[in-house]
């Protein structure tokens, strides 16, 4: 009973492990390039405290009611208080994978006062175009004790 238990176990996390594999893949390099200029218009537009330009470059209204001009104004000052000023054109694609309309990616940029940090983000289409889902900044990735850094 043992050893059955055991092998149906094994083929449970076999059936999960392709499942799970099957999700999401690579993504091409039209979409790369399409959400990364999404993302660098987004750092742009919080550089020049566009609200205009920033809000566009979001997915949904409910996202768009959340960042209000305030709020906008509160994101642009901690991101330059932590980091610096984005430079332009410095975000680096790292790596993305996407599943259906969704593509998650992995980003490098350069900020006046820390140097490169990373950027993780979610794209969805929406009406033929990607919009940010959602974004975090990040001078360290931290998984399992240990953490890498952009320069890394």
């Amino acid at each position: 009973m043992k050893k059955f238990c055991i092998a149906v176990l094994v083929l449970i996390s076999i059936f999960l492990i392709e499942s799970c594999g099957k999700q999401y893949s690579e993504i091409s390099p039209y979409d790369e390039g399409a959400v990364s200029h999404v993302l660098e218009n987004a750092l742009v537009a919080c550089n020049n405290g566009n609200y205009e330009k920033f809000q566009n470059c979001f997915v949904d209204s409910a996202m768009k009611n959340l960042i209000t001009k305030e709020v906008f104004a509160t994101i642009v000052k901690n991101v330059e208080n932590k980091y610096g000023k984005y430079i332009a054109q410095s975000e680096e694609f790292k790596s993305g994978f996407k599943n259906g309309e969704l593509i998650l990616a992995m980003y490098t940029a350069e900020f006046t006062g820390a140097g490169k940090i990373f950027i993780k983000a979610s794209f969805i289409k929406r009406n033929d175009r990607y919009l940010i889902k959602d974004c975090t900044f990040s001078d360290k990735i931290k998984a399992s004790g240990f953490s890498i850094s952009p320069g890394q």
